[in-house]
């Protein structure tokens, strides 16, 4: 991993650990797994609708926190980032 891709990754898991544990938990699982929003609904027995908005908040979240860095990251020009 590049210095500058490592760097942003720290920013955006620095972001993710300073929200509420539900919001972290349900961000981890969506990153970390294959499962879509109904399987997580599925297994959890928690809404599709409210998994869906948490994870738009979550996203935004780390939009705003990293701004400009964040869609670098998302089109792997990690070149650009500072």
């Amino acid at each position: 991993v590049s210095q500058s891709r490592y760097k942003e990754l720290m920013k955006i898991q620095d972001e993710v650990d300073s929200w509420h544990w539900y919001d972290q938990k349900l961000f981890e699982v969506h990153k970390d797994t294959d499962l879509s929003i109904r399987d997580i609904a599925k297994e959890t027995t928690i809404s599709s609708s409210s998994i869906f908005n948490t994870l738009k908040n979550c996203k935004a979240k780390i939009r705003e926190a990293v701004g400009e860095e964040y869609e670098d990251y998302k089109n792997t020009d990690f070149e650009l980032i500072k």
